[in-house]
């Protein structure tokens, strides 16, 4: 669907962009190795030097110094033919993200079946190589954060929405896989999404 596609993106975006940060260091190894050092995430408290020290480290890898660009966001389908959502087109403005600034997400779709409750979102978030998130989220509470109520009903499928990323993100690589369905386990949209901050 594109609302659920587009829905889906949007709430992955979100989701790099606003880790509650006590929920973070639970998704993260208990050992998580920089350039010679480790840290150990146990307690919201250790999450400052977490974040200063990753920050630091990837900053290094990707300052102003080292003439990085990054690539625009790439957005594909991991489905098939049996998809319930034909996506048209996602597209994200600026392309690449920026930190800091507000993020546009645009996007067409045709729906062929209606999404009701129970329907449901696997997503699993990767920061290069590292997995922060492996997750099920309920597909209809996402859609409601951004005024789309369940039923969805089949037919086109519209969206608009704007989503301000922090400055905080830690720039890098970000992979994000997601699958969702309906409440039967016949599959709407499978989207890989790779994005540069």
């Amino acid at each position: 669907m594109l609302k659920s596609s587009s829905i889906v993106f949007l709430f992955a975006s979100f989701l790099i962009a606003s880790i509650p940060k006590d929920v973070l260091g639970s998704w993260l190894p208990q050992s998580f190795r920089t350039s010679k050092q480790s840290i150990s995430i146990n307690s919201p408290a250790t999450w400052e030097v977490f974040s200063e020290e990753i920050y630091s480290w990837s900053s290094s890898l990707f300052s102003p110094s080292s003439q990085f660009v990054a690539p625009n966001t790439t957005i594909t389908t991991c489905g098939n033919e049996d998809d319930l959502i034909a996506v048209d087109f996602v597209d994200v403005a600026p392309n690449p993200p920026k930190r800091g600034h507000p993020l546009v997400i645009n996007a067409k779709g045709h729906l062929s079946e209606t999404v009701v409750q129970g329907s449901y979102i696997d997503m699993v978030v990767k920061y290069g190589v590292i997995r922060l998130l492996a997750k099920r989220f309920d597909l209809c509470e996402e859609a409601a954060k951004i005024d789309k109520e369940c039923p969805i009903e089949q037919g086109e499928l519209f969206l608009n929405q704007t989503a301000d990323l922090p400055n905080e993100i830690p720039p890098g690589k970000y992979i994000i896989n997601v699958k969702a369905y309906l409440p039967d386990e016949r599959q709407l949209t499978c989207l890989v999404i790779t994005a540069f901050f």
